[in-house]
């Protein structure tokens, strides 16, 4: 996927998984002994050769325990931030001259996810290819309208971003000053009709509370346990 450049988002302050997020930023996390963004890190390097990761808040601190990912197989390269962030599409922005090819994959790294990366498919009318899930509990009206593989005006399916997603690089070139958040350029590339997208079952969870981050660390044990019968 040499034509395609990576960046995990882990900027964020976490509000909602404070008392924890008072001393630990929220990529890191554990699971059970594992870090959601360490889990992204062993994913990706199967894939690429480097990342790049967005950092504000507590950012010495996931900077020491990742270093310069050797341990993970893969090279990460820091984008530094202001404390209080750039919010999600203002920190893309200011990470593209770190980030090569014409097309950049973004994960948020608070997500907890099977889902594997992939060849982009951007369709040739669209700046963005996003990975839809079905609507969780906690967020039940979804964001955007699905159908014949495209994010749609009011028919079609009601669906939830994911946090992942395919861009071209040119969709970050005109951000207004940050702090700008991405659902802003998403909504504007809606109207445009010039978003692609895919309806994706498999495992995700949006670590946004402590009840979802209980979820996530009774599904990372199963996968856990039945990897160790796997191999057993």
């Amino acid at each position: 996927m040499d034509d395609c450049a990576v960046m995990l988002l882990a900027a964020g302050r976490g509000m909602r998984l404070r008392p924890l997020t008072d001393t630990t930023p929220k990529p890191l996390l554990k699971l059970n002994g594992k870090s959601l963004i360490e889990l992204h890190l062993q994913r990706l390097a199967k894939h690429y050769q480097q990342v790049v990761i967005n950092v504000a808040y507590k950012k010495e601190l996931i900077k020491h325990y990742l270093g310069d990912g050797a341990r993970y197989g893969i090279h990460i390269v820091y984008s530094d931030e202001e404390e209080q962030g750039l919010e999600t599409a203002g920190g893309i922005h200011h990470a593209l001259p770190l980030l090569g090819g014409d097309v950049v994959l973004v994960i948020s790294a608070d997500v907890y996810t099977d889902w594997q990366p992939q060849a982009p498919m951007i369709a040739p009318s669209c700046c963005a290819h996003l990975l839809l899930v079905d609507n969780p509990a906690e967020h039940p009206d979804g964001d955007f309208f699905f159908a014949d593989g495209q994010v749609v005006e009011k028919r079609g399916t009601r669906l939830t971003f994911s946090g992942i997603a395919y861009y071209r690089r040119e969709f970050f070139d005109h951000v207004p000053s940050p702090p700008c958040k991405l659902s802003t350029l998403l909504q504007q590339a809606q109207s445009r009709q010039q978003l692609s997208a895919e309806h994706y079952q498999g495992l995700w969870i949006n670590v946004s509370d402590a009840k979802q981050l209980s979820r996530a660390r009774q599904c990372y044990r199963r996968a856990e346990l039945k990897q160790g019968r796997a191999n057993y």
